[in-house]
């Protein structure tokens, strides 16, 4: 079973890496950096920031769970798992492997995440894949990061989804 899955998340990301709908997410994920390979896509994407990879990871094991349950790559679905994930890393100004792990079950926290949403059980429990496609997420109430470290991030999933900023 290690094996399936460790072949099933080689496949999503060569999706990633190929598929011009996903060009915006894959320039997110990789600082713009260029890469011929899944290999090279791998390195591109690790950051000096371990909350970021923290998101990043989520946002793969997000993917793997839908792609599982749906095997299919619905464009819109992809930009609201990658949108969802990353929400956690603008919300936060420290994020660590707690933080990520109540995040991805959906444990608010006082208000703090902008879409404390259990989407792994989402996923789990859709029936279609147009449920995570039309699920809907919020921005922050403030139009801002948390971290002026992250404001970027920020501006770009909101070009990602077509709000003006």
């Amino acid at each position: 079973m290690v094996d399936h899955y460790m072949q099933m998340l080689h496949n999503i990301k060569e999706e990633i890496i190929t598929n011009p709908n996903f060009s915006s997410i894959r320039q997110i994920l990789t600082d713009g950096k260029d890469f011929n390979s899944v290999v090279e896509f791998d390195k591109a994407c690790k950051s000096s920031s371990t909350g970021l990879n923290y998101a990043r990871n989520l946002f793969f094991c997000a993917l793997l769970c839908y792609y599982d349950r749906f095997h299919n790559f619905d464009v819109m679905a992809v930009k609201k798992l990658f949108t969802w994930a990353m929400m956690i890393r603008i919300d936060m100004v420290h994020l660590g492997f707690d933080t990520i792990n109540r995040y991805a079950i959906g444990l608010g926290d006082n208000g703090k995440y902008s879409n404390a949403k259990p989407v792994i059980s989402m996923i789990a429990y859709a029936r279609r894949h147009t449920e995570i496609s039309g699920m809907r997420l919020n921005l922050r109430a403030d139009n801002h990061a948390a971290n002026d470290n992250w404001e970027y991030l920020y501006n770009e999933l909101c070009i990602l989804n077509g709000y003006n900023i």
